[in-house]
């Protein structure tokens, strides 16, 4: 079953709120914070892209789904700098 726009940002707000709590904590894991924001930066652009485009391609690469964004001519304004940093911080490497 495919997610919906309306699923997706549940699951990011999930994503968000352990990004606050965690930075709120005495000895905050940074590691687990950055990977929470590159997650929830993931399924907003997810989320918009299943909104408008209402099909999406599996990745975790922030870089494609803003690519796929800008390819339907989207007129959002897209972070890009901040999308190459977090980038790094996805699935994959951990």
């Amino acid at each position: 079953m495919q997610t919906n726009f309306l699923e997706w940002v549940k699951k990011t707000e999930s994503d968000w709120s352990a990004v606050k709590i965690l930075a709120a904590s005495q000895n905050p894991p940074n590691d687990v914070i950055v990977f929470h924001c590159q997650q929830t930066s993931e399924k907003y652009l997810k989320a918009f892209l299943s909104k408008n485009l209402g099909s999406l391609e599996k990745t975790h690469n922030l870089l494609k789904l803003a690519s796929e964004i800008e390819q339907a001519k989207s007129s959002i304004n897209i972070l890009l700098n901040d999308l190459i940093l977090l980038n790094d911080f996805s699935i994959i490497p951990r």
